[in-house]
């Protein structure tokens, strides 16, 4: 325990110095999260239009699929992407192919997104691929063709990115840029979903050009808003207990907690006398003497160990008699009649306890004759 101590408390210095770098470092958030994050402060993230929206009502990021994160229905939902992941469908295996199948564009909204926008909620999706078919815009400017929200008339980039080839049935064009769509609407149930080809619209760097702030300040409304940060890796787990909530098992966790209030209960009554706490702490235990009987075989020979016998046995009568020089020697020498052999040293060894013991029982004997007297 001793030896591991300086390691733990490096490892915690460790910890605590890597934690305080990372709070104390303001540009952590710059370089931790994905580009379109609201929590990235870059130039590209969209910390910015989310400090925006908080101000003007609610905002939360969404770090679960928004079949298990229930939002208010008439919420706004952003989800700003560089790419949009594409799916791939097993069933459009051959079976002379092979390798995966071709990818292909992944449906706009999921059905747990459909029913959400029917209800009369509000999703955005920018992103410049995998939403429609998408190409490269004539112009870097793109102008309002359709009567909506006043004030919003031009939306602009630095750089041609993308834009929308195809729309769906039920969608119409809101802007574009030249001959090709940047965004789109479409009404689905109570709800709309709009899609937008630039997502760099919302970036931090460009939020303050054209008409932007308000594009999205229009998108928002007064509605509560979240920005999805799943497509960003944010995932939140949903823990054991709301797992187990889900799956119906609360006459299991009522029955554990019964469990687990009679282990307590049991484990704090005894059961039969109580248990000593004295340990073995004599030097004559088994398992000591076996290791000292193997050390003293492998490093002295026969001889040298009854001579080490025969010196512990003098050293014993020494300081059991106080005899010292002839008188010891004479001594120990009746205790082994003159021999110096294993069996004449133990019953030498033998005779001193009975002795003693005799000792013992005649002093109590005197000692209680002299009371009675």
């Amino acid at each position: 325990m001793r030896r591991a101590a300086p390691l733990l408390l490096a490892i915690l210095a460790f910890v605590a110095v890597t934690v305080v770098w990372i709070v104390t470092d303001r540009r952590a958030s710059e370089r931790v999260y994905d580009d379109y994050s609201s929590a990235n402060t870059s130039d590209t993230g969209l910390s910015q239009a989310a400090a925006y929206l908080a101000r003007r009502g609610k905002m939360a990021p969404l770090t679960r699929p928004l079949g298990r994160e229930p939002i208010e229905p008439q919420a706004v939902l952003f989800r700003v992407t560089h790419e949009v992941p594409l799916l791939f469908d097993p069933e459009d295996l051959q079976q002379d192919q092979v390798g995966p199948p071709r990818p292909r564009e992944r449906a706009l909204v999921t059905d747990a997104e459909d029913a959400f926008l029917r209800r009369g909620g509000r999703m955005v999706i920018a992103s410049h691929t995998g939403l429609l078919p998408a190409g490269t815009p004539t112009t870097t400017e793109a102008t309002k063709v359709f009567p909506i929200w006043p004030g919003v008339d031009e939306l602009a980039v630095p750089d041609k990115t993308s834009a929308l080839l195809e729309l769906r049935p039920r969608m119409h064009a809101l802007f574009v840029a030249g001959n090709r769509v940047i965004v789109a609407r479409e009404r689905i149930g109570e709800g709309d979903l709009f899609v937008v080809s630039w997502p760099e619209l919302f970036q931090n760097q460009n939020l303050a050009r054209a008409s932007h702030l308000a594009f999205l300040v229009a998108l928002a409304g007064k509605r509560p808003v979240y920005f999805d940060e799943t497509v960003h890796g944010i995932v939140g787990g949903d823990g054991a207990l709301q797992l187990m909530k889900e799956w119906n098992l609360g006459p299991f966790l009522v029955m554990l907690a019964v469990v687990a209030v009679l282990v307590f209960w049991r484990g704090g009554r005894r059961v039969g006398p109580p248990e000593g706490d004295a340990r073995e702490t004599r030097s004559e235990a088994v398992d000591l003497v076996h290791s000292l009987g193997a050390l003293y075989r492998g490093v002295t020979t026969s001889d040298e160990a009854l001579s080490l016998y025969y010196d512990a046995l003098t050293r014993t009568v020494a300081h059991t008699s106080g005899l010292r020089g002839d008188a010891l020697r004479k001594r120990v020498d009746d205790l082994t009649r003159g021999r110096r052999t294993l069996t004449h040293l133990n019953e030498g060894f033998a005779a001193l306890s009975s002795n003693r013991a005799a000792d013992g029982t005649s002093r109590r004997l005197i000692g209680s004759q002299g009371l009675c007297t």
